[in-house]
């Protein structure tokens, strides 16, 4: 698809292996997604 075509692009993931990915970056291995609520709400 260039600039001027419309269309769709599709994508195939292995669920398994882009969470061993994640895992070993590190980056989302310690996240505590239950405390984002106390930091996103409004005072």
């Amino acid at each position: 698809m260039g600039r001027e075509e419309e269309g769709f692009i599709t994508a195939d993931f292995e669920l398994d292996r882009l969470m061993e990915d994640r895992l070993s970056w590190g980056l989302f291995r310690d996240r505590r997604p239950e405390m984002y609520g106390k930091i996103s709400s409004a005072i």
